[in-house]
């Protein structure tokens, strides 16, 4: 057997749960407390989505993003937003060039396969609207020109809450970008805080050994590869069915103002199957849509008389609908030759 282990992980398959479990440890190593934001994040990495971190300053949500990003083996850039930030900045800028005499295209931060967009509602709208194209259609259009993003492409965004000062609040249209709106707060209890502050303490001296340490290194196309795993996870007719029910539960309730788009149903449906791929699951059940849908949904639910950009009020709604939803008894397997979620280097 070869000793050359980058190689060894480039040609075969990641299996979504050694991902997960990859992520989950490179995070632990510097932030306490976060394990469920951690699985969402890789839940959205493995479905092609997108993630908003929302929480005040100081609960490393920026250390989260980076982290995720190096232990995937994706390039990152990191854009710090601030009300004088041009969408120029972010996606790039005809330069004239002296000696060819002719114009070039300097690409932005945005050309890498994952981008930190810290703060992002401290930009002012047009500086937020560059970032929309490029998370929808992985591509940025400047000056008449179309030029193609890295592929994977993933972005996390980081924003304060917004009744802290200097904050705009994100459009419809560009929170429906998002695959996962989450919350992180800093831990409530004792213990967790002097863990915080021992893990900090011991964090510069551990990082460096575990870097000599590291026994392989994630690609870009190790992710293509656990993707498709995600892909061949079989979605049944009951389960699409119950999404169904849940999106018409929302639609009549007299508290919402504006349901969720069929949009947001197929992105509850693909982080579904992640979820199941990371739980080493071929199949959807029920228990995966519920672990996804309230991250996935909270964000694109308006309710009435609840502020703006007030998620808390839509995930008490959401949590309510799923529990007053019939759930499918009856769920199928895939076929026997479907590709199973455990397949691939581990």
């Amino acid at each position: 057997m070869s000793n050359d282990t980058s190689t060894s992980t480039t040609s075969s398959v990641l299996a979504p749960a050694t991902l997960h479990e990859r992520l989950q440890r490179a995070v632990g190593e510097a932030v306490v407390g976060q394990e469920a934001v951690v699985t969402q994040l890789t839940t959205a990495l493995l479905a092609g989505g997108h993630v908003l971190l929302e929480g005040a300053p100081g609960v490393a949500k920026t250390t989260i993003a980076t982290r995720v990003a190096a232990a995937a083996g994706l390039p990152a850039k990191r854009i710090q937003l601030t009300p004088d930030v041009l969408p120029a900045d972010i996606t790039g800028t005809q330069l004239y060039n002296e000696q060819e005499g002719a114009f070039e295209f300097r690409r932005g931060p945005v050309f890498s396969n994952a981008v930190i967009a810290d703060e992002i509602n401290r930009a002012m709208p047009k500086a937020q609207a560059a970032l929309l194209e490029a998370m929808e259609e992985g591509r940025v259009s400047v000056d008449g020109e179309t030029h193609s993003l890295p592929s994977p492409f993933f972005v996390v965004a980081t924003q304060n809450p917004l009744d802290m000062a200097g904050t705009y609040p994100l459009p419809e249209s560009q929170l429906d970008r998002f695959m996962f709106h989450l919350t992180v707060s800093a831990p409530s209890s004792d213990d967790a805080l002097v863990d915080i502050l021992t893990t900090a303490d011991e964090r510069e001296r551990d990082d460096k050994r575990r870097r000599q340490a590291s026994p392989y290194t994630l690609t870009p196309e190790a992710i293509h590869s656990a993707r498709g795993l995600v892909n061949a996870i079989h979605v049944s007719a009951p389960i699409k069915q119950y999404l169904v029910a849940l999106m018409r539960s929302l639609e009549t309730d007299s508290r919402a103002a504006a349901a969720p788009s069929p949009r947001a149903l197929i992105g509850v449906q693909r982080a579904a199957k992640a979820r199941a791929a990371i739980e080493r699951r071929a199949y959807v059940i029920p228990e995966d849509i519920k672990r996804v849908a309230i991250d996935a949904l909270c964000h694109r639910l308006t309710i009435e008389q609840a502020p703006r950009g007030d998620t808390e009020a839509a995930r008490e709604l959401l949590g309510e609908t799923l529990d007053a939803t019939a759930v499918p008894t009856m769920v199928s397997a895939p076929a026997s030759d479907t590709p199973l979620a455990t397949d691939g280097g581990e």
